[in-house]
């Protein structure tokens, strides 16, 4: 698998910000590996979740940014 271009990863940012800084909004993301790998990457972002191991796994954010 590619990894993404630098602009495209900072547009991926940009729009997993805006849509976690909307209280209507509940943003997780998912992957199949260990929670760890997404919150080195998207750890930063309040509001955002994040679950490895298909869901299993689970680093909820009650902060809203």
């Amino acid at each position: 698998m590619d990894e993404n271009s630098w602009h495209d990863q900072w547009r991926i940012k940009r729009a997993l910000k805006k849509l976690s800084a909307d209280p209507m909004n509940e943003v997780w993301i998912i992957t199949d590996s260990d929670v760890g790998v997404l919150k080195r990457a998207y750890g930063h972002i309040r509001g955002l979740h994040l679950a490895g191991y298909k869901g299993t796994q689970l680093n909820r954010q009650s902060a809203r940014g």
